[in-house]
């Protein structure tokens, strides 16, 4: 599978991994490498990195999302435009190719320290006005940069995401990591900044009264990673979300395969019906104030 997570905001000379979600897989950059080898691809998008032109209707500020800022590109990586759901404002957001990219080749290392290099070299808010760029066949251009001239590149704060297949079952070890200790944890796991605490961990306690009559002891690791992330998401939706927003807003993690395929992963551990089984499931919850594993209550 696919999988997503939200991250920590880093420094252009910092470094960081994470995740984003399914639609559009190849606009992206992350859908599959070339002969199927696992790939990885990364976003960094700076919500203080804004773009406004007020004369574009949303027709062609949604047009403009991942097209070229002024050409600007390199081996493995291109600075996009980002919509941000208004007519007339993007956001800049650097793309690292995920079908280019190999897990273990060390180049998503050299692509990053590119992409920090390219910023403070360019850093076009400083220069004499006017401060605007272009976008590639885009019909608003210029677009105006709204961003302090005195901001310095090497501060400027980026949101990561980073998207690499990744079994269930090691899904499942960063699940207990986030749930775990929000302050100390691999970088993979990354943050959501709106709602920290929403990893629902479930475990083979969960089971305990025989759900579908299943022996909770038969459990592994991909079964607890595919129901987390489900009831995760399900109780995500009791927040309070706009009519245009999602769940995954609220969880750290967000698979870019949708949840038909991951069932499919497990469907032969989880007999009976699913609205039953995750209707017992979600009367648990696992208490991990006293720290180490949790308890489940």
């Amino acid at each position: 599978m696919l999988v997503a997570a939200s991250a920590l905001k880093i420094p252009a000379q910092g470094r960081g991994i994470c995740e984003d979600t399914q639609d559009n897989q190849l606009v992206y950059n992350d859908g599959p490498t070339s002969d199927q080898t696992a790939g990885i691809g990364a976003e960094f998008e700076s919500a203080m990195f804004v773009l406004k032109n007020s004369d574009c209707s949303l027709q062609d500020t949604n047009a403009a999302k991942k097209s070229l800022i002024e050409g600007r590109k390199g081996r493995n990586w291109e600075l996009t435009a980002d919509s941000t759901g208004g007519a007339g404002e993007l956001n800049a957001e650097y793309i690292l190719d995920g079908r280019t990219i190999k897990v273990g080749s060390e180049d998503v290392a050299k692509a990053g320290k590119a992409i920090a290099a390219d910023l403070i070299e360019w850093a076009p808010w400083r220069k004499p006005s006017p401060r605007t760029l272009n976008i590639d066949n885009n019909n608003c251009n210029p677009w105006d940069i709204h961003m302090s001239v005195n901001q310095k590149a090497e501060e400027l704060p980026w949101f990561p995401q980073i998207t690499v297949p990744m079994p269930l079952e090691a899904l499942y070890s960063l699940l207990k990591e986030n749930a775990q200790d929000h302050d100390k944890k691999n970088i993979l796991d990354g943050s959501n900044f709106r709602y920290p605490h929403n990893v629902v961990l479930v475990k083979q306690a969960y089971f305990q009264s025989r759900p579908n009559d299943i022996d909770h002891q038969k459990f592994t690791d991909d079964v607890l990673a595919f129901c987390t992330l489900v009831l995760s998401y399900t109780k995500a939706t009791t927040l309070k979300l706009k009519p245009d927003q999602s769940p995954k807003l609220f969880t750290a993690f967000m698979p870019r395969a949708e949840f038909n395929t991951l069932f499919q992963i497990v469907r032969s551990k989880l007999p009976g019906d699913l609205i039953s089984l995750f209707n017992t499931l979600a009367c648990y919850n696992t208490d991990l104030s006293s720290g180490g594993d949790g308890q489940v209550k």
